[in-house]
């Protein structure tokens, strides 16, 4: 039995690896058959190797570790950057740090209604779940001029 594909050729026409290999090479069906059917002839089909883990990217898991008022100049001084007031900082935003690749790091805070945070700093623009509302979003974007 002959599963049909998709698209073979550039003319529009349809089928599967037969069909093709047949067009490909300009043979009938039975240059086809006499072609895979020599004993002697071997397929060099190259191995795949499958790696063991999922190659797709993996959001790295942020485990906080503390939250505490601001002490870091280097935060301090990337508020001073980004135009963002102290006194409007120190109100709505803690000093967070937290291990991600098994590092540790630290960051602006924006502590949201859903348990989480907002995480700024130069490097990094990440939120540790779950995941903020909207209208907490585009505040925190409207502040730090995303």
């Amino acid at each position: 039995m002959r599963v049909t594909g998709g698209k073979i050729g550039g003319d529009g026409s349809y089928g599967d690896f037969i069909d093709f290999a047949i067009k490909y090479h300009g043979w009938t069906f039975r240059e086809f058959l006499q072609y895979f059917s020599d004993p002697d002839r071997h397929l060099d089909v190259p191995k795949q190797v499958i790696p063991a883990t999922d190659s797709r990217e993996v959001v790295p898991a942020i485990e906080v570790v503390s939250v505490n008022d601001f002490q870091s100049v280097s935060l301090l001084k990337y508020l001073d950057l980004r135009g963002i007031p102290r006194d409007l900082a120190f109100t709505y935003c803690k000093e967070v740090h937290y291990n991600m690749y098994g590092r540790s790091y630290y960051a602006i805070g924006f502590k949201n209604d859903k348990g989480g945070y907002e995480l700024r700093n130069p490097y990094l623009k990440k939120f540790k779940q779950p995941e903020v509302g909207d209208d907490f979003r585009q505040w925190c974007r409207r502040a730090l001029r995303v």
